[in-house]
């Protein structure tokens, strides 16, 4: 006669139950290599990334450098020629300036050559303040060409010194003429030679019928005399009947007067 025998007890029985679980030790050996390499793929990374920002630093440095030296050779030759330009530039002034004093002296000794007054007034005028010269009416010395900047009716010529120079409240630049000619007077005037030939066109044109009609109406009458200016009116006369009232009234009391007539 067969049992049946639960397993808990089968196991019990075999002692399978009471074997312990053995594991292998290379497990742990691999999880460590594993750590190990992920370090170190981790350091690579990380020094492959320093070795690539030290590269670019340099190539940085590099191009800075390169470029301020650029910069300073630019501005050197920048200020090589402003400083040529500045010494160019006193060079022309110093040139004119020259000029102009040898051209003063030659002036001066020409004029000491021919008159020597005209030598001693023209040191007086020459050390006279621009405002006087203003004032007593000088030209000015920089025309060169002979000709003075400013009109003199501009200036106060009849006033001196004494006078204070110009006077800012008064408005008198118009004083004097700009042209005080004799023949300022006949400049809209016709000549003598033209009153004869001024006469003959008006002649003609007076006596020319140019607002006459070609052909005549009923009811105008001709102008006999000749008119006196270009409008010209006629007098009423006194009774004057303007509209034909008159010969109205009396048509119509005519034709009354006919009409009762023939009632009759």
């Amino acid at each position: 006669m067969l049992k049946n025998i639960s397993l808990d007890k089968r196991l019990v029985a075999d002692g399978l139950g009471l074997q312990q679980a053995h594991i292998n030790e290379n497990f742990a050996n691999f999880s460590e290599a594993l750590d190990l390499a992920e370090k170190s793929a981790r350091d690579a990374v990380e020094a492959r990334n320093q070795v690539k920002k030290s590269i670019a630093l340099k190539n940085k440095s590099a191009q800075d450098g390169k470029m301020r030296e650029m910069a300073l050779k630019a501005k050197e030759e920048r200020a090589k020629n402003n400083t040529k330009d500045e010494i160019d530039e006193d060079a022309r002034e110093s040139d004119a300036i020259r000029l102009d004093q040898i051209e003063n002296i030659r002036r001066k000794r020409n004029i000491a050559r021919s008159r020597s007054d005209k030598l001693e007034k023209h040191r007086h005028d020459k050390d006279r303040d621009v405002s006087e010269k203003i004032a007593i009416g000088l030209p000015d010395s920089l025309a060169r060409n002979g000709e003075t900047l400013f009109h003199s009716r501009l200036f106060y010529q009849s006033r001196g010194l004494d006078s204070s120079g110009i006077d800012d409240e008064t408005y008198s630049a118009y004083v004097k003429p700009w042209r005080p000619e004799t023949n300022i007077q006949r400049t809209y005037r016709p000549s003598k030679n033209n009153e004869t030939a001024m006469a003959e066109d008006i002649d003609r044109i007076i006596t020319a019928n140019k607002f006459v009609p070609e052909k005549g109406f009923a009811g105008a009458g001709e102008q006999i005399d000749a008119r006196s200016g270009p409008v010209q009116f006629e007098k009423r006369q006194q009774n004057e009947d303007i509209y034909g009232l008159d010969d109205l009234l009396g048509d119509s009391s005519s034709l009354q007067r006919s009409g009762k007539d023939d009632d009759y």
